[in-house]
């Protein structure tokens, strides 16, 4: 039952549904296994039963102390233990508020640990890519563009830079175009550039044809990579990317200027005209 909805709006009677099942299950008395999947379970449906968007929601004590008092009985080195903590460092941020920083040493000792653990990585992911990011920042690229020259960071020093990670078949994609390239236009000439990292398929496009849409689309005024390996792509998991567009806009001496909305729509302009603005950097 706990599989039917989806982590992003709330699940209301199920989640209540998902709970009564797993203690019925629970009182078979299973595995460690299968007691730790249970569990996590019930947690998120615990969590999802209103699926609060911040601390401030005056349910928020009691469904934080439910899903934890599930969370935590997922036991260390079963499959779902990763998910679990990564649950639990998403209630952290929710309570840290604005002093999200605070929880950073624990989003980098979580990654470090499951970074190869998809399922902890995608919920991750989910809540607090921008975190996980900015705790193992500073992170590479080290790629060749469209026209087989190497591409690193350090080659943008002294710029501010957007690494947008994107394809030509997503229509949120496209949607942003306007503003990415209105954004170029006027203020490249003032230190700004971009790099765009494609996701799309090597069985649907060929760099010949990506080559032909970015030209005709004016997108051909800054580099490109397109590795054909879409969603496994090395830069793709080592930034985190579970959806697209995913910008990141990086400062010119390589700090981490920013993620997320503000990267997105009206806000775009206005966050890169900020970078540049910065004094020492």
């Amino acid at each position: 039952m706990s599989r039917l909805k989806s982590v992003w709006g709330p699940w209301g009677p199920l989640a209540k549904g998902v709970q009564k099942e797993v203690d019925d299950y629970l009182a078979t008395k299973p595995g460690m296994e299968g007691r730790s999947e249970a569990q996590y379970r019930a947690g998120v449906a615990a969590y999802c039963e209103v699926r609060p968007d911040d601390a401030t929601n005056p349910e928020w004590p009691m469904i934080e102390k439910n899903a934890r008092a599930h969370f935590t009985q997922v036991a260390s080195g079963t499959k779902y233990a990763g998910a679990a903590q990564a649950w639990l460092l998403n209630m952290d941020l929710m309570n840290a508020g604005e002093n999200r920083e605070s929880v950073l040493p624990k989003i980098r000792n979580f990654t470090e640990t499951y970074k190869n653990d998809e399922q902890a990585m995608n919920i991750a992911a989910a809540f607090f890519q921008d975190d996980v990011v900015a705790s193992l920042w500073p992170l590479p690229i080290e790629a060749t563009d469209i026209d087989g020259k190497p591409v690193s960071l350090d080659q943008y020093k002294g710029h501010v830079v957007l690494v947008d990670f994107w394809a030509t078949w997503c229509g949120p994609c496209r949607a942003e175009l306007p503003h990415v390239m209105a954004a170029y236009d006027k203020l490249h000439d003032k230190g700004f550039d971009i790099l765009s990292i494609s996701l799309d398929y090597a069985d649907k496009t060929t760099p010949e044809q990506y080559r032909e849409w970015i030209t005709d689309k004016g997108m051909n005024k800054w580099r490109h990579v397109y590795d054909q390996k879409d969603w496994d792509g090395p830069l793709v998991k080592e930034y985190l990317v579970r959806g697209i567009p995913n910008p990141v806009l990086i400062n010119r001496d390589g700090s981490l200027a920013a993620m997320g909305e503000g990267l997105r729509g009206e806000n775009l302009e206005k966050t890169i005209e900020d970078a540049l603005a910065k004094k020492g950097v």
